[in-house]
């Protein structure tokens, strides 16, 4: 079966390693912008655990033929009903529970020089789906949905230079929303992009970690999460993110020391710390507080003597300049990329602490990174 992960622009490349690594049954493993392609045998469990994406799709078909026109809506959306539904909806249930008389939405991408909307194919293709799937359709408008009721299913269309492609979602909600993120403030760090900052880091579980600037605890937990029993530690100005943190951690059944304190003034060097990871106040939603208001230069400064050859590895606003000031402290940046977080070009920076500790890529992140940046045409979209 043929299977869309979708991700953050710039993260296609941890992605696909992660799906090599995770899915040895894998093949035909391809990226293009925000999305990487694959073949799998079946649906399994596994595949709902992927941490670096977004979402993941099975694409249950693929329409040619698709018109421009008004009037290709009804004959789109009859030709989505006469696909098999009924094997979709076993193998789906062979790993998540979808109840009796559920709710479902259609979600439809529309590119390119069209005489319809979204909310055309959508409601037209919910309409017709209903009775088939023996589901409650939630119609959709430019508001919102029509209901108050979450979707147990959702249907996907993208529809782009006269084909449709049609796939289902795997999970009930996007994987991005973790079930144990229910304590959130402003600037809450998008999990799947916490993920990929623990998978660039290269941790293992005989690191000792710290997280100075922790805010809900999505980087410690996604990073215990990939490596059960690590030593992680992590720390907050504001009690209330602590607190959220403790609650989001406690959910995840991550292991994790929150506590809170001055980034500007963590004693380093009790910690005995082998790596950072940390997404810093980008001064937008969240502003730096306490030592660190004026700059983070002070925290990176203070935290350099104590890594003892360790890393750091940061995400954060381009804007801030974090790989240039961490040269300029004596770091050996190893490694800088950009992602499209939030709408913002972000940084995600690893960097060595000492002279001659620059950190590399693991071998499957650098060969899925060349592959990205190679230039061939479909091949090096990020070139």
């Amino acid at each position: 079966m043929k299977l869309t992960a979708r991700t953050l622009r710039g993260l296609e490349w941890v992605a696909a390693a992660e799906i090599e690594r995770r899915l040895p049954e894998a093949t035909s493993i391809r990226m293009g912008s925000r999305e990487v392609a694959f073949e799998y045998p079946a649906l399994d469990a596994a595949l709902l655990r992927l941490q670096s994406v977004d979402d993941v799709f099975w694409v249950v078909s693929t329409l040619d033929g698709v018109g421009s026109t008004k009037d290709a809506v009804t004959d789109l959306a009859f030709r989505v009903q006469r696909l098999a539904w009924a094997p979709v909806l076993a193998e789906l249930r062979s790993v998540r529970e979808i109840p009796d008389g559920f709710f479902f939405d259609v979600v439809a991408s529309i590119d390119g020089a069209h005489r319809y909307n979204r909310f055309d194919v959508e409601n037209a293709a919910g309409e017709t789906l209903a009775p088939l799937l023996r589901g409650t359709h939630l119609a959709r408008t430019a508001e919102g949905l029509s209901s108050s009721d979450r979707p147990d299913l959702t249907v996907r269309l993208f529809v782009q230079d006269g084909t449709a492609v049609v796939a289902v979602r795997l999970t009930a909600a996007p994987l991005h929303r973790r079930p144990y993120k229910q304590a959130t403030g402003p600037g809450t760090l998008h999990p799947p992009a916490a993920a990929a900052l623990a998978m660039v880091a290269g941790v293992t579980a005989d690191d000792r970690v710290f997280d100075p600037f922790c805010g809900d605890g999505t980087i410690a937990i996604e990073t215990f999460l990939q490596h059960p029993g690590i030593a992680f530690g992590a720390s907050d100005l504001d009690p209330a993110r602590v607190e959220n943190a403790r609650q989001n951690a406690g959910r995840a059944g991550a292991d994790v020391d929150f506590r809170v304190a001055d980034a500007a003034l963590i004693p380093w060097a009790e910690l005995d710390a082998t790596a950072i990871i940390t997404n810093p106040p980008w001064n937008n939603a969240v502003h730096a507080a306490g030592g660190a208001e004026a700059s983070l230069d002070g925290v990176w400064r203070a935290a350099r003597p104590a890594l003892r050859g360790g890393r750091l590895c940061v995400l954060a606003d381009a804007k801030l300049g974090i790989p240039e000031r961490l040269d300029g402290l004596g770091y050996q940046v190893g490694f800088t990329t950009l992602i499209r977080l939030n709408g913002r070009l972000t940084s995600l920076v690893v960097a060595g602490a000492h002279e001659g500790s620059a950190p590399g890529l693991s071998p499957e992140l650098r060969a899925w990174r060349t592959i990205a940046h190679s230039g061939d045409g479909k091949v090096g979209f990020l070139a």
